[in-house]
């Protein structure tokens, strides 16, 4: 008789540990369906500043405090295209007529007087001539290019250019100065500094330099291929409502 009591003692202790290990993994289990209202949790914790300090969240992160799995946060941020890892910046001016005058001045990009050139003109100050100690170590599969920590800066150089707003030519000789400026020339800044950019991320960035004269070579190496492949910068402003104003722009809180 005892044999049939403790057979019946064990099957009613592992029922209990069953139930109890049922009700933890009940309480344990992440939603495994994205549904609308678990997407729109998402996004609007996704806007709000993470607990622990950082400036952002990230997909685990996010997953963490919810307690969902993170490819549903990574869904959710695709969908809404919000990337909480990336910024923007931006300048909003206090000038009241700012709005006219930007007008002014892309209207004469876009629509120049008669037997008038119109280039935007200005000065990219000290690019620094900058030799690596160590030899740059190139892209391969699996890895990023690499250079070492440590340079030798041999000099600056200050590259004055003026883009041409019909063609995206860029007639400049970085070591001769600035262009002279004749009575039928006007100059407009803007367009340029997108240039400046853009000649900043394709050579200045990761190029390396052995001389100041080496600098301004490869700069006119640069300036000559760019030419040939030119094309004008197209002025685009398509959603008004998405301007930068000072009822619109978010405060930065301490």
């Amino acid at each position: 008789m005892v044999l049939p009591r403790l057979h019946q003692s064990l099957a009613a202790a592992l029922r209990r540990r069953s139930a109890r290990r049922l009700a933890i993994g009940a309480q344990r289990t992440k939603p495994s369906v994205l549904t609308p209202a678990l997407e729109a949790r998402i996004l609007a914790k996704t806007q709000q500043r993470p607990p622990d300090g950082s400036t952002h969240w990230s997909t685990r992160k996010l997953a963490r405090v919810l307690k969902i799995h993170h490819n549903h946060v990574q869904t959710a941020w695709t969908r809404a295209r919000m990337q909480p890892h990336r910024f923007e910046r931006y300048m909003q001016s206090d000038d009241p007529d700012f709005e006219p005058k930007a007008t002014d001045v892309i209207g004469l990009y876009l629509n120049p007087p008669q037997h008038a050139a119109v280039f935007a003109a200005d000065e990219k100050t000290a690019i620094q001539a900058l030799d690596r100690l160590d030899p740059v170590l190139p892209l391969s599969p699996g890895r990023a290019e690499r250079h070492g920590f440590e340079y030798v800066r041999h000099g600056t150089l200050s590259l004055f250019a003026a883009l041409n707003t019909q063609t995206g030519e860029v007639p400049r000789d970085p070591s001769a100065g600035a262009s002279p400026l004749h009575a039928d020339l006007r100059v407009v800044a803007e367009q340029v500094e997108l240039w400046f950019g853009r000649i900043e991320r394709e050579l200045l960035t990761r190029g390396v330099f052995t001389s100041v004269k080496d600098l301004a070579r490869q700069i006119r190496r640069y300036i000559r291929h760019y030419n040939d492949v030119a094309k004008p910068i197209r002025w685009k402003y398509a959603d008004p409502t998405r301007r930068i104003t000072g009822s619109t722009s978010a405060r930065t809180r301490h």
